[in-house]
């Protein structure tokens, strides 16, 4: 399920998107599958579902500059094929984090996040879960 709430940080004067919980799957019957996210810096969250191509999903930052923030991830499970790191750090650049799989089966992996408006990583002003699936099919996609 994708959901989002809308927070105001009066000291920065910005609005964004709260992240609740996105559980993210890139499916394909053979080759990569792909799955991430990509925090951009012009304030909207971008996805990565099968192809290595990204999609629009929904803006993080609804109102002000991303350069006033800072993301920080911790894995709870699984691991990264790409990640921009721990953090905190600023999000004046593009900042991504996926998974690929290139055989049959799944590959999985939990992040938390937090965006915060110092690089102490406090106040957190919005946080969630986003989960990453890839899979390959192989066989059992041509039943």
């Amino acid at each position: 399920m994708l959901m989002g709430i809308k927070n105001r940080d009066s000291d920065v004067g910005s609005e964004f998107v709260n992240l609740l919980s996105y559980n993210l799957k890139g499916v394909r019957p053979s080759g990569t599958a792909y799955s991430g996210v990509k925090f951009d810096n012009d304030g909207n969250l971008y996805v990565l579902r099968g192809t290595n191509n990204y999609g629009l999903l929904t803006a993080w930052l609804v109102k002000g500059s991303a350069s006033s923030f800072y993301i920080s991830r911790v894995i709870q499970s699984g691991s990264l094929n790409v990640d921009a790191g721990a953090g905190p750090i600023i999000m004046s650049t593009d900042r991504l984090y996926s998974i690929q799989r290139i055989f049959e089966g799944e590959q999985n992996a939990t992040i938390d996040f937090e965006i915060s408006s110092d690089v102490s990583g406090a106040p957190v002003l919005a946080n969630g879960q986003i989960i990453l699936t890839a899979e390959i099919l192989g066989n059992r996609g041509t039943d």
